[in-house]
């Protein structure tokens, strides 16, 4: 976002704010639009392959980096506005960002565990198969973990103190053992 700012050069007449915006988002959409037909070929590139591993990560990446390309050209957006005209409700624009792209992180790893897990049961695309119960067993275990991540990187990033959180729960689990 630094590195776009210099040539952002702001004026309080609408029409050059309004064609900088209009270019913002113009821009979003070929990105996105370019990122679209790169992935739709790097899968075409991995379907040829015997890995499970490239097929989960091509699966499990398109729909986080879609909306990571969405929450930058929207984040420059509203920053743009928010020169032209500061209002209070651009001020968490910010920590909104950070918690979208948290977030993403979150879906992109969910997505790719989903993903891992339906290859490596599947007869097809495995070598050797792995036991639906166990991938199963091991999935729900990888995404629970991912969620409490998500949700205590999220909290500490809009200012809670997760050493709390963690302490109860350290405590509540010596309780319980």
């Amino acid at each position: 976002m630094a590195s776009i700012s210099p040539y952002l050069h702001i004026s309080p007449d609408p029409g050059i704010w309004l064609i900088q915006l209009f270019a913002i988002v113009l821009a979003t959409v070929c990105v996105n639009f370019v990122l679209m037909r790169v992935l739709d070929a790097v899968e075409r590139a991995t379907d040829r392959t015997a890995s499970v591993w490239d097929d989960a990560l091509i699966h499990a990446a398109r729909v986080p980096l879609r909306l990571l390309v969405w929450v930058v050209g929207l984040s420059a957006a509203v920053r743009l506005i928010q020169a032209v005209e500061p209002s209070l409700v651009f001020d968490y624009a910010p920590e909104v960002r950070r918690v979208a792209i948290i977030g993403i992180v979150a879906m992109f790893a969910l997505r790719l565990i989903r993903h891992t897990e339906e290859n490596l049961v599947d007869p097809e695309r495995a070598i050797r198969p792995v036991d639906q119960t166990t991938a199963k067993a091991i999935g729900k275990l990888l995404r629970l973990a991912v969620l409490i991540t998500a949700t205590l990187v999220g909290m500490q990033t809009l200012g809670f103190s997760i050493s709390g959180v963690v302490a109860a729960g350290g405590v509540s689990g010596i309780a319980i053992g």
